[in-house]
């Protein structure tokens, strides 16, 4: 549906509809430049001439601010165009040497309240099994990950990488000069590594549910 559109064209393409909900009329560059923290104008018409070209916008050049949105999203209401929401990707998997965040690695954008997120380097994982579930973290959940918080400290709920191959959100301690990767469900047992066998890829900041 947005494959096509990175996470900053899509926040734009966003704020565009939310202010021609809101207002009844299309923001203006600097405005878009002002509410989504983009420092450049010409950052922005770029956007916009690929919005066009994908066919989601149309432009009138011959006036400031006119821009219609095109039925391209088919209808679609799954993002919330509110200016406070930002997108998160969704990652469908982590492998070593490849940037967690890189295009071929996320599989769609979730849209949350600002006020949830945690770190500004923030992805979203779909939890497969009933390993953590005596801290809340249910099988199918959605948990928010600060990327940039890397730091292994005692305690953490964490996405480790193990042997550069699987990836499982687990919390950590130090213990004996090894890791250890305990499962919050009595039903499992801890998992124990040699230092360099575990890459923290993130620390879990919050957990999203769907009912």
């Amino acid at each position: 549906m947005y494959d096509n559109l990175t996470e900053k064209e899509l926040s734009v393409l966003n704020f565009l509809k939310y202010h021609i909900k809101d207002k009844g009329y299309p923001p203006s560059v600097r405005e878009i430049c002002k509410n989504l923290d983009i420092k450049s104008t010409s950052t922005v018409f770029g956007i916009l001439n690929r919005l066009e070209k994908n066919k989601y916008i149309r432009k009138d050049p011959s006036k400031t601010r006119a821009i219609e949105i095109l039925g391209n999203d088919n209808g679609s209401n799954n993002y919330n165009f509110d200016p406070e929401i930002i997108n998160l990707p969704l990652v469908g998997s982590i492998a070593a040497g490849s940037p967690i965040l890189a295009q071929e690695n996320i599989e769609d954008y979730i849209g949350l309240p600002s006020a949830y997120i945690k770190g500004k380097d923030c992805f979203m994982l779909k939890i497969k099994g009933d390993s953590m579930v005596e801290v809340g973290i249910m099988d199918k959940d959605y948990i928010i990950v600060d990327a940039a918080d890397t730091r292994a400290d005692n305690g953490k709920i964490v996405v480790a990488l193990i042997n550069g191959e699987s990836a499982t959100v687990k919390t950590l301690e130090k213990k004996d000069g090894k890791i250890w990767l305990i499962p919050q469900n009595s039903a499992y047992e801890p998992m124990i590594f040699e230092p360099d066998q575990v890459k923290v890829m993130g620390t879990v900041t919050g957990v999203f549910r769907v009912y």
